[in-house]
């Protein structure tokens, strides 16, 4: 069976965690253990919110199909002028 070299995804997956871990503090921005914990944990957090912010609309808390007070809604076909 053939020798499976994998240095250079090894790498890879290494270096795209800690472009990710930038900006965060101390040994998390620095070492690749707790720069992954991190940014497992930032990406859970992220997954999260996003859904979070789809629910709502502003800070109003409207859910995102209601229109805004003071806004109209779009024009249906039935109001068009003929």
């Amino acid at each position: 069976m053939a020798r499976v070299k994998r240095s250079v995804h090894s790498r890879k997956g290494r270096r795209d965690i800690m472009e990710r871990a930038q900006g965060f503090k101390a040994s998390r921005s620095r070492r690749l253990r707790a720069a992954h914990e991190q940014v497992m944990n930032a990406m859970q957090d992220a997954y999260r919110d996003r859904r979070t912010r789809k629910g709502t609309s502003g800070a109003c808390g409207l859910p995102a199909s209601t229109p805004l007070p003071g806004r109209t809604a779009p024009p249906t076909p039935a109001s068009w002028p003929t």
